[in-house]
């Protein structure tokens, strides 16, 4: 009895040891998490990957750069709808992504990635610094959601025209957009070096500015590569993509706003952990407060209490800084009557926003729970069996 007690004994201290030594559960990475999911990729040359060359990719084509990894390094079912030379509002001379995007909205997704808005910073498709003119004036943000209340002849009304079709086309899928990186060594026209300003004196960073300020209104997650810093605290624009050498990580010579191969590789691995984190976009009404997750940030969700608030939108802020654009071969001109143009101008909106309550998206599987607590429960259940038998055989001696 006695050796049967010890072993008993020792087959519990077994169980606690493997308990002890059981794998802490980490998150799955993000080769497993996007494996097989379909991508539908938006955008212009910058998401077309125009100059690159990486998996035998043909230099100034279409269906390169991160949409091509994402299907070649992350096992992802890739629709590469992504073209030069195309612009959020109507250009003379320029394709509009627009219709780009909505040819897709029947199609099922897992993600929907965006991309755009630097062409529009540039003008005409041309180099150069003749085409001031042809810069779409900034726009306001409008009060509300209704997009016959955009002015799409403006860059934020066609910009929220876009993100209204966006949310309402693709509602079910996991929406994020993509602002592009700084580009200061640009010789392209426009305000696309980020130092020259349109004739309503506002630089390229006045209309990143402004796309965020959209995507916020609008709760569409993106990635800052213009001026966001990632979760190992490097710089999007400068330590990661080499925006102020020339040939670095762009073909160089009078192309530093194309990334090349070495800039989709050294970019890839954060837009794939980006991508990770999004949260699947569901149109509700505006009484809807959305996280906008970044690489550090784990998916959330939210609980809402209905509260009115006031959102100001003023002017932005003029900054030298830098942005981007694209090049030629193969666009298609997209024309269409827009409404006369609003000059910038203070906004104020009002709409029911909830008050928050954050939860974080749990860790760990809940397979693994189950199995820790199977475990320990045996091992109480077989440390009460021990002291049973211990308590019958003293019983028995007495």
């Amino acid at each position: 009895m006695v050796k049967t007690c010890k072993r008993l004994m020792v087959l519990a201290a077994v169980f606690v040891l493997l308990v002890a030594c059981l794998p802490t559960v980490t998150a799955a990475p993000a080769t497993d998490t996007l494996a097989g999911k379909r991508v539908l990729f938006v955008g212009d040359s910058i998401a077309a990957g125009w100059r690159d060359t990486g998996y035998g990719h043909k230099d100034m084509t279409a269906k390169g750069g991160w949409s091509l990894r994402l299907e070649k390094d992350y096992n992802m079912k890739v629709t590469h709808a992504a073209q030069p030379g195309q612009s959020i509002t109507v250009i003379p001379g320029r394709g509009c992504i627009l219709p780009q995007m909505r040819q897709y909205k029947y199609d099922p997704f897992d993600y929907v990635i965006l991309q755009g808005g630097f062409n529009d910073c540039m003008g005409e498709n041309k180099a150069g610094n003749d085409n001031m003119n042809a810069i779409p004036a900034l726009g306001i943000v409008a009060n509300s959601f209704n997009v016959s209340d955009f002015d799409r002849s403006t860059f934020s009304g066609a910009f929220e025209e876009f993100l209204y079709y966006a949310t309402n086309d693709y509602k079910h899928m996991k929406i994020g957009f993509i602002i592009t990186y700084k580009t200061p060594l640009s010789q392209y026209g426009g305000i696309t070096n980020g130092v020259r300003k349109t004739n309503e004196g506002y630089t390229q960073q006045d209309y990143i500015n402004r796309q965020k300020e959209l995507l916020t209104k609008w709760g569409v997650p993106y990635l800052d590569l213009w001026g966001g810093t990632a979760s190992d605290g490097k710089k999007y624009s400068g330590d990661i993509i080499k925006v102020n050498e020339n040939g670095v990580h762009f073909p160089g010579g009078n192309d530093n706003i194309h990334l090349n191969a070495a800039g989709y590789d050294a970019s890839m691995p954060y837009i794939a952990q980006w991508m990770t984190g999004l949260e699947t976009w569901t149109k509700v009404p505006e009484t809807t407060t959305r996280v906008i997750p970044t690489i550090a940030d784990k998916p959330t969700t939210t609980k809402a209490k209905d509260q009115p608030t006031t959102t100001t939108t003023t002017a932005p802020v003029q900054s030298p800084l830098d942005g981007d654009t694209t090049t030629t071969e193969g666009i298609t001109t997209t024309t269409g009557t827009r409404a006369p143009t609003k000059p910038a101008a203070t906004v104020t909106a009002t709409r029911p926003v909830e008050e928050t309550e954050t939860e974080e998206a749990p860790e760990e599987s809940n397979t693994m729970v189950y199995v820790i607590l199977a475990v320990v429960v045996g091992c109480v259940i077989l440390t009460a069996v021990i002291v049973i038998l211990v308590l019958l055989k003293q019983k028995k001696k007495s």
